[in-house]
């Protein structure tokens, strides 16, 4: 038998902390309860496409050369009578010479430029809006259109723009 005492440490001796204002500070910030509010999304709505509206365009200004009110109000709607529709702002038609008709459909739109007299100086046809390109319908609304004449407007810019439309149907 061994004689020796066995000698055991229950308590771990520890160098004291001192608590420290800082340390309370950050104590009392982690035992609160932190609240975090969400924001509910917002709807920009300007993003939301509520749909076609038709507008006019009684724009000032030419696109070409900067004279005048271009004189163009583009708006959706039908053919006019006999199937031709001409859109030139605050002028009337005066005489309208139609086209031959054809053995091809399909509609025909005719940018113009009209002079004060009312007389249409340029016409270039297969604008936007144009369903056939067809050479011969093409030429028949060219000629159609410069010989299509408007009123007089001493006012008015030195050219005019506007568009005729041509609609062929077989009969």
């Amino acid at each position: 038998e061994s004689t020796e005492s066995i000698v055991t440490q229950s308590e771990i001796e520890t160098p004291a902390v001192k608590t420290t204002e800082q340390t309370k500070v950050i104590e009392k910030e982690y035992t609160q309860k932190e609240v975090i509010e969400e924001k509910k999304p917002e709807v920009n709505k300007k993003a939301i496409y509520t749909g076609k509206k038709k507008t006019k365009n009684n724009s000032e200004g030419n696109a070409y050369d900067g004279e005048g009110n271009q004189g163009v109000v583009y708006e959706e709607g039908g053919i006019g009578e006999n199937g031709i529709a001409y859109q030139l702002v605050g002028r009337q038609v005066i005489e309208k010479p139609t086209p031959e008709t054809s053995q091809i459909e399909g509609k025909v739109v005719v940018m113009i430029i009209v002079n004060r007299l009312g007389n249409v100086i340029y016409a270039s046809p297969g604008g936007q809006g144009s369903t056939t390109f067809s050479k011969e319908l093409l030429e028949r609304s060219t000629v159609a259109a410069l010989k299509t004449k408007f009123e007089e407007k001493p006012d008015a810019p030195e050219k005019q723009y506007g568009k005729i439309i041509y609609n062929f149907v077989l009969d």
